[in-house]
């Protein structure tokens, strides 16, 4: 059979970084599947931050900040286990994975890890 190419990409990023986006090329010949995202708390946020992972139009597309415990230092949440799952999204055109903070922040940061399969 065919071999297709499993991969990772992280982000790591701090409460106030302006970069917090995973940029992916896809095409229709060449797509791209996410299988699964996971974010980590590496520093603790602010109890009013909230935290989304999205798809660059809908902020929460794969974690919704009420999946997680913000301000819990290594709390792991997965895409696998959210509320609201999306998983096994096809992306036939490039595509961006962004991680969102708001609320009244002064400190926090996380791991963005996201699985891929490319056909």
């Amino acid at each position: 059979g065919l071999k297709y190419g499993n991969f990772w990409d992280s982000l790591d990023y701090e409460w106030d970084d302006t970069l917090t986006s995973i940029l992916v090329a896809a095409s229709a010949t060449h797509p791209v599947l996410v299988k699964e995202i996971a974010h980590v708390v590496t520093t603790a946020f602010t109890s009013t931050a909230t935290v989304d992972v999205g798809d660059g139009t809908d902020p929460d597309h794969y974690i919704d900040t009420t999946d997680m415990a913000v301000d819990s230092l290594g709390n792991v949440t997965s895409s696998l286990n959210a509320a609201s799952p999306h998983n096994g999204v096809w992306n036939t055109a490039n595509f961006e994975i962004k991680v969102t903070v708001a609320g009244t922040v002064t400190g926090g940061a996380g791991k963005l890890l996201v699985n891929m399969l490319r056909f």
